[in-house]
């Protein structure tokens, strides 16, 4: 990551706080910013070192916005504000889907386990399209929660199920609510639905 920083960042000062913002440390990563932007002999980098600091302050209150949201149990108005944070972080570090920072790696961590919280009491109701509506978009942010993919795995097993003992459009549509992206079940419904001009 500190090649791909010091190409993106010739400058060294600027380069180290992307640094500190890619550690976490974003606080350090705002002020080493306000450095660079009151030298003098630094006048040339002003503008961007202003746009960076900008950039990262934002993503670290949206976080804190976040957060909020996620301990208020509001997993959509979350969704939403993490959204607006990773668009933020991909601008400062655009190859952070591959090598997260550590806020992106904060926000879509917590948002999946939250969702992963949410949604498994609806489904023990169960309430299938609602928890399987709260493990996607759980998912849509991060694949590596265990407990999410299992949860998510059961929204693919009763999908499954509606699927194969479809008989009509209501059966395919109420298949299509359970369905998990990449698990095959919506486009097989999509072609039944299209064979049954529905």
């Amino acid at each position: 990551a500190k090649a791909a920083i010091a190409g993106k960042y010739p400058d060294p000062a600027i380069a180290a706080a992307v640094q500190l913002y890619v550690d976490g440390r974003v606080a350090e990563a705002v002020t080493a910013l306000q450095v660079v932007k009151e030298k003098s002999s630094k006048a040339a980098l002003h503008a961007e070192a202003e746009s960076l600091r900008k950039d990262l302050a934002n993503v670290d209150s949206l976080k804190k916005i976040g957060d909020g949201q996620l301990q208020k149990h509001e997993l959509e108005k979350a969704a939403k504000t993490y959204r607006e944070a990773l668009d933020l972080d991909v601008r400062v570090i655009p190859w952070s889907d591959r090598a997260p920072s550590a806020m992106r790696h904060a926000m879509v961590t917590e948002i999946a386990e939250e969702a992963r919280k949410l949604g498994e009491p609806m489904a023990k109701r169960p309430d299938w399209p609602r928890a399987c509506a709260v493990f996607r978009l759980g998912m849509g942010f991060y694949r590596g929660n265990s407990g999410l993919n299992a949860a998510a795995a059961q929204c693919s097993t009763e999908a499954k199920a509606l699927l194969d003992a479809a008989r009509g459009c209501p059966e395919l549509d109420r298949a299509l609510l359970l369905a998990i992206p990449g698990d095959g079940l919506a486009e097989s419904a999509a072609a039944q639905k299209a064979q049954l001009g529905c």
